[in-house]
């Protein structure tokens, strides 16, 4: 954490570390507890530098209509260690999202936006843009508050196998580069998800710096 901390801080760049406040399913879920005095250490470093907490709405969210308990698990934590942050945002564990039904119980929550929406076998634009826009109840027939920031790229496609292959780093650098370019040109936002596990040998590290680098 410390090196991603200090990279983006060198390349001008600002994040949103996302946190699991409540796992509740052993298999999938996360092993660190939000209360753990490391963790909340870790928190109030990363709002040192300037950077978002969002919550990481946990495996059984979607079945469970838990998100709002877990988001006062987070904010509880935020007023402990004296903290503050006026916009939240979330994304779902594993990229879990049932539209209109999710949209809703985050909205009700309070979240600000979602960065859930992605194709977890193949990176591009699963909505169509790469720009910030309110979600629609189809439903309901109506705008919703909360607002969808389309999740363009990921370092690992968990599910793929054959789509692309990971291993090949021009490939891989290739891949989200063009997707940036795109971005770019119409002057949207290339979010990209990179999980702090997957930066444990200087090889990935250089990777995630040529793509926040150019």
């Amino acid at each position: 954490f410390d090196w991603i901390l200090q990279t983006n801080k060198d390349f001008n760049k600002r994040s949103i570390f996302y946190f699991i406040s409540d796992s509740s399913n052993w298999r999938y879920d996360t092993g660190y507890k939000i209360d753990d005095p490391i963790i909340k250490e870790l928190i109030k470093k990363i709002k040192k530098f300037d950077n978002e907490i969002g919550l990481h709405a946990n495996y059984d969210s979607l079945k469970k209509f838990s998100v709002s308990h877990q988001f006062s698990i987070l904010k509880n934590i935020f007023n402990e260690l004296s903290l503050m942050q006026l916009n939240w945002n979330i994304r779902t564990h594993y990229l879990k999202f049932r539209h209109p039904i999710t949209a809703r119980e985050f909205e009700k929550a309070g979240f600000k936006s979602d960065s859930s929406l992605y194709y977890a076998d193949l990176p591009g634009f699963r909505c169509g843009t790469c720009k910030e826009f309110n979600l629609f109840d189809t439903q309901e027939n109506k705008v919703m508050t909360l607002r969808e920031k389309p999740l363009i790229f990921m370092d690992v496609n968990p599910y793929s196998g054959d789509n692309l292959k990971w291993d090949n780093q021009n490939e891989f650098y290739n891949c989200a580069n063009i997707l940036k370019r795109k971005c770019q040109e119409v002057g949207g936002e290339f979010t990209f998800l990179w999980h702090n596990c997957q930066l444990f040998n200087e090889e990935k590290k250089n990777m995630y710096i040529r793509i926040i680098g150019d």
